[in-house]
């Protein structure tokens, strides 16, 4: 009924949340997603719509896009129960083991197991956005470290931008680079301070997800 009402009313929100809803029932979770997600699209301030794409998300295996779901959600509708409750579900189910990403880890924990000893090096405060940082990183030598690793430990820059151009720089010249977020890595900024974060990331949780997408795309680790 209402893949038949959405023929006649393709432009009708609540047509899209409703359908959402009925997938979800049945569990289908991919068809119950991309409902939600039109019906975001259609009517970008109506929580009910990050609700009902939060809980497929959830449901369907991807804890982290269940997160930014329900935070945006929460940042139209600050006061929505359903989208509170949906987002402690989400931090609960990015603490588990089970999730994709913690298996991921631990495959990477594994992939150096037969190589010779190599030397790990340490270093915390780096704060890439700050003077002569970058020009610090760029006269790392290329080669004297390609057989090490590295830890970042915490507080390499106080933007995401910061942070992706040091992890970047270091990943050119170790060959593995372990990086564990500081408080400054996950603050996020006053718009015009050298910065859009406001408008990019819900709360400081989800600066932190995307940080952890941002290592996966440069293959920097982030757990043992």
């Amino acid at each position: 009924a209402y893949t038949q009402a959405i023929a006649l009313a393709p432009h009708d929100e609540a047509l899209y949340s409703n359908r959402s809803a009925a997938n979800a029932r049945l569990g289908r979770w991919a068809a119950a997603l991309e409902d939600g997600k039109r019906a975001i699209s259609l009517r970008p301030g109506w929580g009910k719509a990050y609700s009902r794409a939060g809980l497929a998300a959830l449901s369907g295996g991807d804890e982290e896009g269940a997160y930014w779901y329900f935070a945006n959600g929460l940042r139209r509708e600050p006061q929505s129960p359903e989208l509170a409750k949906g987002r402690e579900g989400a931090i609960a189910a990015l603490c588990s083991a089970s999730t994709a990403r913690h298996k991921r880890r631990l495959e990477r924990a594994a992939m150096d197991a037969s190589r010779p000893p190599a030397r790990i090096f340490a270093v915390s405060d780096v704060h890439y956005d700050h003077p002569g940082a970058h020009e610090w990183g760029r006269s790392l030598s290329g080669e004297l470290y390609r057989d090490d690793a590295i830890i970042l430990a915490g507080d390499i820059g106080d933007t995401y931008d910061a942070v992706r151009l040091c992890l970047r720089q270091f990943r050119r010249c170790f060959r593995r680079v372990f990086y564990v977020p500081g408080n400054h890595d996950m603050w996020i900024r006053p718009k015009g301070q050298h910065s859009d974060e406001p408008a990019r990331f819900a709360d400081s949780v989800a600066k932190l997800l995307a940080l952890w997408q941002l290592c996966d795309e440069l293959a920097v680790d982030t757990g043992p």
